[in-house]
C-alpha cells in the first residue's frame, strides 16, 4: 500500500499499522486532538514502514508539538513530514527544527502557511546549518515582513543538499 488516509473512525488503530506495508499515511483536515497527535507520535517513534506523514490542517498545539518533536528525535524510518496550515507559532517551529538537527532522515520538511515569524526563520537557518540530509523545505506564505531571511541566505551556503527552497514572496523560489 502507498498511502492511506485515515479518518477519525480509524485513528485509534494507528498502532496496528506500524507492521502494515504503508508508506504515507494522511491525516489532513481531520481537527486532530492532543490526545489524537499523542497516540500518532507514539506510534510513530518505533516505525518500520511509514516513510511520510501529512499533518496538514490541522491545529497542532504547542504539547502536542512537543510529543511529535520527541518522535523526530527517534525515528529512524520517515522521510518526509508536512505541518501546512497547522497555525505553528514560532516556539512549535522551533521545537520541530530543533528535533530535526541530527535526524537522518527526513529529506522534506513544509511548513508552510503557518504564521510563525522571525524566531522560525533564525531556528530555520540553524537547521540549513547543521541538518545536511533535508533536500526539500517549504515554508511558504509566512508573513514576509519577518527578518531572519538574511541567515536562511547565509546558512544555504554552507548546505548543498537543498535542492527545493520555497520561500515567502518576495524570496521566491529555489529550484
Amino acid at each position: 500500500i502507498f498511502f492511506v488516509m485515515i479518518n477519525q473512525n480509524v485513528l485509534h488503530k494507528i498502532s496496528l499499522m506500524q507492521d502494515a506495508d504503508i508508506y504515507s499515511i494522511i491525516f489532513s483536515d481531520m481537527e486532530l486532538t492532543d490526545d489524537d497527535v499523542f497516540a500518532i507520535a507514539d506510534a510513530l517513534k518505533n516505525n518500520s514502514s511509514i516513510g511520510d506523514v501529512d499533518f496538514s490542517q490541522n491545529k497542532i498545539s504547542l504539547k502536542a508539538t512537543n510529543a511529535l518533536a520527541d518522535m523526530l528525535k527517534v525515528n529512524k524510518r520517515l522521510v518526509s513530514i508536512h505541518f501546512n496550515f497547522c497555525s505553528l507559532s514560532d516556539d512549535a517551529v522551533s521545537i520541530i527544527v530543533s528535533a530535526l538537527k541530527n535526524n537522518i532522515s527526513i529529506r522534506t520538511l513544509d511548513l508552510s502557511y503557518n504564521t510563525f515569524g522571525a524566531k522560525s526563520v533564525l531556528a530555520i537557518a540553524d537547521l540549513i546549518r547543521h541538518n545536511k540530509k533535508i533536500s526539500k523545505l517549504h515554508f511558504e506564505c509566512i508573513p514576509h515582513e519577518n527578518d531572519g531571511y538574511e541567515h536562511i541566505e547565509d546558512a544555504l551556503k554552507h548546505n548543498k543538499t537543498i535542492t527545493d527552497l520555497i520561500l515567502p514572496f518576495p524570496y521566491g523560489r529555489r529550484d
